[in-house]
């Protein structure tokens, strides 16, 4: 899929179109970076695939995507309904099979929230932040969620239960002029990840067992390779995982305002979005 981390080398040279238009040696050039075996032969049998379902077009020795074509998608995902709309009050629960479920399915509803409300702060509780020692996807995925907030000037509150020197590291690490993290607190169960923007409570849910192994993981563990490395051998990101979506305004400010008091929180911030 294009964009993935498991493209095709139709999706590759699709990619490589959108801002160029190439000539076969071009894109021989541009793909021999990227995959290491791609041959002529097989650069020209992609493009006869392309061609021949009109996603690209060939004037003389270059190639270029088709512009009906990048109409009819760019149309197309404009009326795509992201993320779930929920009445006040509604609830809706995911059984997930996995960590790698978990994080599409988190992304496809928080993501279109802070789209649709760009300048709202939002509260995160994690007992530890698991998700960064994964892999380096989710690795990658993490750093470049929490950069936002720094990049965007939006106000991120993020508030760790466990204070071990791992929770302490990473408060340092990623704190700034607008995300700010404490740690210490446990606010909610061992089991739960929530996280409160606008009206709503995103709640990851994790078993009773993962949870405990996870805690033996952070007070066990005196290096981060040696945390990493167990956190691993857990085998979370095959582990289930239930994920909830409430929009509940009073409860979203009632958790607001539980999670704010290790943090200053600006009054002219709470005044603008009520948040509690």
């Amino acid at each position: 899929m294009i964009f993935s981390t498991k493209e095709s080398l139709e999706d590759s040279i699709v990619r490589l179109l959108l801002d160029n238009t190439c000539k076969v040696k071009d894109l021989q050039s541009l793909l021999h970076k990227e995959h290491a075996e791609v041959t002529i032969q097989g650069i020209y049998k992609s493009l006869g695939i392309l061609l021949s379902e009109e996603i690209i077009i060939k004037r003389g020795i270059l190639y270029s995507l088709s512009e009906e074509w990048r109409s009819h998608v760019v149309d197309k995902l404009s009326k795509t309904v992201q993320g779930i709309t929920l009445a006040e009050g509604e609830k809706v629960s995911f059984d997930l099979a996995s960590l790698i479920h978990l994080d599409q399915q988190w992304k496809n509803l928080v993501l279109p929230l802070h789209k649709a409300h760009p300048d709202d702060p939002i509260f995160l509780y994690e007992l530890h932040e698991i998700w960064i020692h994964l892999d380096e996807t989710r690795k990658a995925s993490e750093y470049a969620y929490f950069s936002s907030f720094l990049e965007k000037k939006i106000y991120a509150f993020c508030q760790l239960g466990g204070d071990t020197f791992h929770d302490r590291a990473l408060k340092k690490e990623l704190q700034n002029e607008y995300m700010q993290v404490a740690t210490g607190t446990e606010f909610f169960p061992k089991t739960d990840y929530p996280a409160i923007f606008n009206d709503y409570i995103i709640t990851t849910r994790l078993s009773k067992s993962v949870a405990s192994k996870i805690e033996v993981c952070y007070e066990s563990s005196p290096t981060l390779l040696e945390l990493e490395a167990r956190l691993q051998k857990i085998g979370i990101e095959k582990k289930k995982v239930k994920l909830t979506i409430e929009r509940n305004r009073a409860k979203a400010k009632r958790l607001r305002k539980k999670l704010s008091k290790n943090f200053f929180v600006p009054q002219e911030l709470i005044n603008q979005f009520g948040l509690y």
